[in-house]
């Protein structure tokens, strides 16, 4: 027979009738490493082998209690949070700085279209008390110069005075002064009267083209606006010719603009006295309204376009004021809280439609989160189970996505565990046998 070192694969040749033992060591001459030769047809007698136990049942018991372990292990930031703040990131986000943008936007051009109307309004009541005053300026500058006029005989003077109140009836005092300043002539009849201590005759005595007062009239006990200008002969001045006539023939217009609720207008002369204004009290006591915010604001800074002030109350204003021709101060103002109304039910509308989508989103992420976390957390017991031994465990995911791929991996990989220990446990029965 023939037999091969295992270590250095020398091959010997042996007379297998030589062979006195069942098996013999022989010294191999190459490498000195002992090689054993097995008698041929000697059969080793078979010891049975030890049983090997049978794998022990799994323990339900701790598998629960682990997958329980697991269950309640804390996660800092899982998923369920992740995907609603992602959501909440990529959706209210943009949106809500969308909003803010043009919130800011809008409240700009509503305070500057509100300022341009503001603006626009106080230049046309201004126009229209100039165009008013102008006309009867033009009207007592023409009846001035007439003959009739120059000539100081009260009579003649009278017959026009008397055709000019007809003419114009909201003037309910049409006369002459002389340069003294006592009464010539006058459109009612009346008893003549001193007029020197006002400033209206001082004025064009002085030598101005016009002159003017807002006053409580003599003769009308109410609130009233003289306008006079000098009747010349030769050049010299020889007289007054005024007319008088109540504020409400050029505060009309004024005193009944409105804006919304809380917008209006007022007229003030030069000296501060109010002329025209919403409240009746305030021209009829002839109040002095340089303290008025308004005012005060403008006369700081008579250039600015719009002013923004609080009232006496607290209230947060804005306003115009413009001065005419004579002097006098037309003011236009709103309370800020009407002025941006509509922006501010456009604000409450927008922050409900924003409230109402992040609770959407917040519903929308635990729905999709809860389905996407609940496949994984039972998969995740499942897995612990399955670690512990339990190998029996029925679970049906019939999820088509990446969930469910990977609970039929799961599942096969229960399959394959199921098939080796069954294969274990056959080979440890036919040992046993």
């Amino acid at each position: 027979m023939k037999v091969i070192c295992g270590k250095c694969e020398k091959a010997y040749k042996i007379d297998e009738s030589k062979l006195r033992k069942a098996k013999t060591g022989l010294i191999c001459k190459a490498c000195g490493d002992t090689i054993w030769v097995t008698k041929p047809g000697y059969t080793a007698p078979v010891k049975p082998a030890p049983a090997e136990p049978a794998a022990p049942a799994p323990d339900t018991t701790k598998s629960k209690a682990a997958v329980k372990e697991v269950e309640t292990q804390k996660v800092r930031f899982g998923l369920l949070r992740k995907v609603i703040l992602a959501m909440l990131v990529v959706s209210i986000v943009p949106f809500g700085l969308f909003l803010g943008l043009t919130f800011n936007e809008t409240r700009d051009r509503i305070r500057t279209d509100s300022e341009l109307l503001m603006a626009q309004t106080a230049d046309g009541l201004g126009r229209h008390v100039d165009e008013w005053i102008d006309k009867n300026v033009r009207m007592l500058k023409v009846a001035a110069q007439l003959t009739d006029m120059t000539s100081m005989n009260p009579a003649a003077q009278e017959k026009v005075l008397k055709s000019i109140r007809a003419e114009y009836p909201f003037m309910y005092l049409v006369f002459t002064l002389d340069v003294n300043g006592i009464n010539i002539a006058r459109s009612d009849g009346k008893k003549l009267k001193n007029y020197s201590d006002r400033q209206y005759y001082k004025g064009v005595a002085q030598g101005k083209p016009l002159a003017w007062q807002t006053l409580i009239g003599k003769t009308s006990k109410k609130p009233a606006l003289v306008l006079a200008v000098p009747i010349k002969r030769n050049g010299q001045i020889v007289g007054v010719l005024a007319s008088a006539m109540t504020t409400d023939a050029i505060s009309k217009q004024v005193a009944n603009w409105r804006k919304g609720e809380t917008g209006f207008a007022f007229l003030i002369d030069e000296t501060g006295k109010v002329v025209a204004h919403q409240v009746r009290k305030y021209v009829t006591a002839q109040v002095n309204f340089n303290s008025n915010p308004l005012i005060a604001e403008f006369k700081r800074s008579p250039v600015q376009s719009a002013i923004s002030f609080t009232d006496s109350e607290g209230v947060n204003q804005q306003g115009v004021a413009k001065r005419n021709k004579m002097g006098w101060i037309l003011a236009v103002q709103q309370a800020e809280e009407e002025v941006f109304a509509a922006h501010k039910r456009s604000e409450k509308i927008a922050l409900f439609l924003l409230v109402m989508t992040l609770i959407l989103i917040i519903a929308i992420a635990l729905l999709l989160a809860r389905n996407l976390v609940s496949p994984i957390k039972e998969l995740t017991g499942i897995t612990t189970r399955m670690s512990m031994g339990e190998l029996d465990i029925n679970f049906n995911i019939k999820s088509k996505d990446e969930i469910g791929q990977l609970a039929g991996a799961i599942k096969l990989l229960q399959t394959s565990l199921n098939m080796a220990m069954q294969r274990l446990r056959q080979k440890s029965q036919r040992r046993a046998a």
